[in-house]
């Protein structure tokens, strides 16, 4: 997965308060820290946590728990929405097929 569209299912994930593991997003400890780190960073979302340490400084834990969307985040996800998440097809999805589509 791009960081783009990675950094997006975050987002949305953060907004709608969704859990959110490793296993379910398909992604490694330390890809989902740079992520993070990135999303906190240009101010998409706050209260993300990421602990580092050891040899090379590798992620140790990322804490989504508390995090929160930003304005900029809403915007972000906003202008990047092209494809929906799973959460936002379903209710279009049933309505196509109650008009036969």
């Amino acid at each position: 997965m791009n960081r783009k569209a990675f950094i997006l299912e975050i987002l949305k994930q953060i907004r709608d308060k969704q859990s959110i593991t490793l296993k379910e997003l398909g992604v490694d400890l330390q890809f989902l820290a740079e992520v993070s780190e990135l999303i906190l960073d240009e101010g998409l979302a706050k209260n993300i946590h990421v602990t580092r340490g050891g040899q090379g400084n590798k992620a140790l834990h990322v804490s989504l728990s508390s995090a929160t969307v930003t304005m900029k985040g809403l915007d972000y996800i906003e202008a990047n929405a092209l494809q929906p998440s799973k959460n936002d097809l379903e209710p279009k999805y049933k309505f196509m097929q109650y008009l036969g589509l």
